[in-house]
């Protein structure tokens, strides 16, 4: 399932080439960041990667890699291995997701992850919640 808006996202469509010649990755890195400068890694999936390059774009930062999980399950141990040894400088690693602590994917990959690196996984995002939506606008953009 994904949510409308990435259908018409530009950044979220693939080319003929891709399409033909291409594989599937489990993981998948941004692009143009500076290995060596890199602080940060981000992991997410969905529709909030593409917020999050937008908004990494816009600020200029260079000193965060957002590294998209695209496949939950299997676990994508030893790609995710080596996508977080190209970056020895980054000293926090943060799961992202726009679902709420208890919706989203974040128990699943917090149970996994000290497989994958002695860094510890660190949360971004809503607090737990009893409903999907809060119900004011206010509230969900906040």
């Amino acid at each position: 399932m994904t949510p409308k808006s990435l259908l018409r996202h530009p950044a979220a469509a693939s080319s003929f080439d891709e399409l033909a010649s291409g594989t599937f990755a489990p993981v998948l890195e941004s692009e143009m960041i500076e290995v060596g400068q890199v602080k940060r890694v981000i992991l997410c999936t969905g529709k909030v990667y593409y917020e999050l390059a937008d908004y990494a774009e816009k600020t200029e930062r260079s000193d965060v890699a957002l590294v998209r999980v695209e496949q939950l399950y299997p676990f994508p141990e030893a790609e995710l291995k080596t996508v977080l040894e190209r970056y020895p400088a980054a000293t926090e690693v943060f799961w992202c997701q726009e679902e709420a602590r208890n919706q989203g994917a974040w128990t699943y990959m917090a149970s996994r992850f000290a497989d994958v690196s002695p860094s510890p996984l660190r949360y971004v995002g809503s607090p737990e919640a009893a409903s999907t939506a809060p119900g004011y606008p206010s509230v969900h953009a906040a």
